[in-house]
């Protein structure tokens, strides 16, 4: 008979049928009765044990059928709906979607699942006997605990890990704790580290051959993108390694609320200000635009703001009361950590200090052109033009009385990403007083290409010590990110990857920057490792300059 050699994915590993062989010698009870397999019995695929579908929903009743055109299956019975198609990893239980750990396939006629899946499909308790080399499905003990992962029992004799899985996938805060359970061979001494995240903890064989290690995340400021648990299993002198199948993303960061204008406890004289602030969430996991809530004097405006994940924006449509107004802004990064801020303003009740503020910069000024600004209002007054985050103020000079200019020439690095622009005045009974222009209101918009930073340590190729900085220059109270990652060989044999640190760093006046300490431990500071450093200039958009990389080793 010609075998259908169909491939489907399994993680990011492919397998054909050429890697199915036949679990001898395994068993499915359901209920304490045998399910009678006339065709294909139970097949183990990557060590996973896989089970014909039709056998096991026919022995409780339920009907079976398959749509070629769509190679999709279906069960029916009286509380179960299920359909799935051979080769996806996700099918719908009564109208919600499930994953599988394997998917499901054809097999000389036969359709098969993983056992993991077909206990959640029954809401059973399904359980590996590992003595009698029994499937032992419980439906009457529906819901209670959640099925255990199944995998085929190691090769008698030897040295073998399984699988190591964890029972959370997605952002981890602070103090959240994960479970990890790795499957092998019984006996043996396992340990658990994520690089970059945790010490090596001892795990615990909770049945024959199942090691378990719950490990919290730790509480102080972290961000991990990346890293996958490593566990170790030691008997006698022989030892295996295995990474976990997914990836771990730890975000601990608290956000920032920034630059707030207008400028808490100031006077405005314009009675529709634009209302501002900025996110910073450093090298966190970013703001989460449908988390943030902008209030003005108590009622919700969010949805009339321009939010992004760097900024929000919003001008009331009518004209605000003089007086005294709060502002308070909600936010909340993707993983989950929330950052929230309040301040007042106040809107002047005399217009006459400031009667106008204009510029000529045009719909799309460029680098080197000279944009001149004019204000009208009370003479004899201070005033400045505030240009954005991370720009120099620049000066308002009175020409004549009540007329104030001032003129700035646009640089090529300039990134001003339609940030608003303002002028502020303070009237001789020393009120300040702060207003957006009357033309281009919009702000100055500049399409420049970001330039690159410059890395001065570490230099390509460099062996680093234990603990090293990244520094650099770049573009002047701008902002850089850096990335640093690994990737080691593991006795000879198996490799690691994964992500030291991820850190936004400001740019201070001169031009230069310099990161935290990066710490080098466990698998990430073996000989022969090498590492990855990735520097990018930020701009104000978020966007990123092209990388910088750097190659360096242990």
């Amino acid at each position: 008979m010609k075998l259908n050699r169909t491939r489907w994915a399994v993680g990011s590993a492919a397998i054909s049928l050429a890697a199915m062989s036949l679990a001898q010698g395994i068993s499915v009870n359901v209920n304490g009765q045998p399910v009678s397999f006339p065709g294909v019995g139970p097949q183990q695929v990557s060590g996973r044990v896989m089970v014909p579908l039709r056998g096991v929903m026919e022995k409780l009743g339920a009907y079976v059928g398959y749509e070629a055109s769509t190679r999709t299956v279906t069960a029916t019975r009286g509380d179960i709906d299920l359909q799935l198609r051979l080769g996806d990893r996700v099918a719908r239980l009564n109208g919600r979607e499930v994953t599988l750990d394997v998917p499901a396939m054809e097999y000389r006629g036969s359709t098969l699942v993983p056992l993991r899946f077909m206990g959640e499909a029954l809401g059973a308790d399904v359980r590996w006997d590992g003595v009698a080399q029994s499937v032992n499905i419980l439906t009457n003990n529906a819901g209670v605990g959640r099925p255990d992962d199944f995998h085929a029992p190691p090769t008698p004799g030897a040295l073998d890990v399984v699988s190591l899985d964890s029972d959370h996938t997605g952002f981890l805060r602070a103090g959240m704790p994960v479970r990890y359970v790795l499957q092998g061979t019984p006996g043996g001494t396992a340990t658990l580290q994520i690089p970059g995240v945790t010490q090596e903890v001892p795990m615990t064989e909770v049945s024959p051959g199942r090691y378990e290690a719950t490990v919290a995340m730790p509480s102080s400021a972290l961000t991990v993108n990346g890293a996958k648990a490593l566990a170790r299993l030691r008997r006698g002198n022989a030892e295996k390694v295995i990474n976990a199948a997914t990836a771990v993303t730890v975000d601990t960061e608290i956000p920032k609320i920034l630059e707030n204008s207008p400028t808490p406890n100031s006077r405005t004289s314009s009675p529709q200000p634009n209302i501002t602030a900025s996110f910073d969430d450093g090298s966190g996991s970013g703001i989460a635009t449908d988390r943030v809530r902008i209030l003005l004097d108590g009622r919700n405006v969010t949805s009339d703001a321009t939010v992004t994940s760097k900024f929000f924006a919003y001008r009331p449509p009518t004209a605000l009361a003089p007086g005294k107004h709060e502002v308070s802004v909600f936010a909340e990064d993707r993983a989950g950590n929330p950052a929230n801020q309040s301040w007042t303003f106040n809107v002047g009740q005399r217009s006459d200090v400031i009667r106008s503020f204009t510029s000529d910069a045009g719909n799309d000024p460029q680098p080197g052109q000279v944009v001149h600004f004019t204000l009208v209002g009370e003479p004899g007054g201070k005033g400045s033009i505030d240009l954005g985050p991370g720009r120099d103020r620049v000066g308002l000079r009175e020409t004549a009385p009540g007329r104030y200019v001032a003129e700035y020439t646009i640089r090529q690095d300039d990134d001003f990403f339609a940030m608003p622009i303002r002028a502020s005045l303070r009237s001789k009974d020393g009120e300040s007083y702060t207003t957006d222009p009357q033309n281009n209101a919009a702000a100055i918009r500049n399409h420049a290409i970001l330039q690159r930073p410059k890395v001065t340590s570490p230099v390509e190729g460099e062996r680093l010590n234990d603990s090293f900085q990244v520094t650099g220059t770049a573009r002047r109270n701008s902002q850089v990110k850096v990335k640093v990652e690994y990737s080691a060989s593991l006795l000879g044999v198996l490799g690691t990857k994964g992500t030291l640190a991820e850190q936004t760093l400001d740019v201070d006046s001169q031009g230069n920057f310099q990161s935290q300490p990066i710490h080098l431990s466990g698998f990430a500071n073996s000989r022969g490792t090498t590492y990855t450093i990735t520097v990018t200039s930020i701009g104000r958009d978020g966007k990123e300059s092209d990388p910088v990389v750097i190659k360096a080793r242990k």
